[in-house]
């Protein structure tokens, strides 16, 4: 990208398995890591990494194919204690030209045990380290709170209420963490669009493949750039500094409901 800078909130993300001239001392030097398998989902068979000796151990057990990601060492945390994280949904309406929409609605899923910092003492403890709502709707500290204003408690919150109550605490500046977020979602699109459709190139100016496999409906066509209608789920999280950082985007998010609600003003 001619803008580098535009996706530092994307953290450092290796395609395994690794290509063999990939320096995994230097990977492992910087802090851990979170592995996600291709074949996972809902949190299963994510595991902690801590260093390249545990990587080597994971792959000689049980070798599959997935992503590496740094593992981010300061979130935000929710209530002073709880790491969490958002799903933000993105309707995509067109690649050419590239037309989306941000929903300003999203969802807040919180570990249900306090925030530590990762150790090899800890690591195993998924229930204060992965935010997936799958994994702590089984936990016995799982809280449910049927009130969506609520941005107070509960394990999985709306992403406005909590918005407006990190901001009304002083936690963060709410106008300016939405106008970041919207560009997060728009320079993650922008890059997932252009390599869809088979634009992209590397820094040495070479073609990098169209990655048009990942999309559900198969290649896209001339006419299929100009009208779609996808919804997109991406996973993001705030640092402690206020920063966000783009984990994952799905292009086939779970739209599965635990409670409903009549919308304000609409007819009963």
């Amino acid at each position: 990208d001619e803008r580098p800078e535009a996706y530092e909130f994307w953290p450092k993300t290796y395609i395994v398995p690794l290509s063999p001239k990939t320096d995994t001392t230097a990977i492992f030097s910087k802090g851990p890591m979170i592995f996600k398998p291709d074949e996972g989902s809902q949190g299963d068979g994510i595991y902690l990494i801590m260093s390249k000796a545990d990587w080597q151990r994971q792959m000689e057990v049980k070798p599959q194919d997935g992503v590496l990601q740094r593992y981010l060492g300061k979130p935000l945390l929710l209530d002073g204690q709880f790491k969490f994280d958002f799903r933000v949904y993105v309707l995509l309406l067109s690649l050419d030209p590239v037309r989306i929409f941000l929903c300003r609605e999203g969802l807040v899923r919180a570990c249900v045990e306090p925030y530590e910092p990762l150790s090899s003492r800890n690591k195993h403890k998924v229930s204060s380290h992965l935010t997936n709502y799958s994994l702590s709707k089984r936990e016995r500290n799982y809280q449910h709170v049927d009130n969506p204003d609520c941005g107070k408690a509960g394990t999985k919150r709306t992403m406005s209420a909590v918005l407006a109550n990190l901001h009304n605490e002083g936690v963060i500046d709410g106008p300016q963490c939405w106008s970041a977020l919207r560009e997060v979602v728009l320079n993650t699109t922008l890059a997932m669009a252009d390599c869809l459709r088979g634009k992209l190139t590397t820094s040495s100016g070479a073609d990098v493949p169209t990655a048009s496999s990942m999309w559900p409906v198969g290649p896209i066509t001339p006419n299929q750039e100009r009208t779609s209608f996808n919804i997109l789920g991406l996973d993001v999280i705030l640092d402690v500094e206020q920063r966000w950082h783009l984990l994952e985007m799905n292009s086939n998010p779970s739209m599965e409901i635990d409670s409903v609600f009549p919308m304000e003003g609409a007819p009963v």
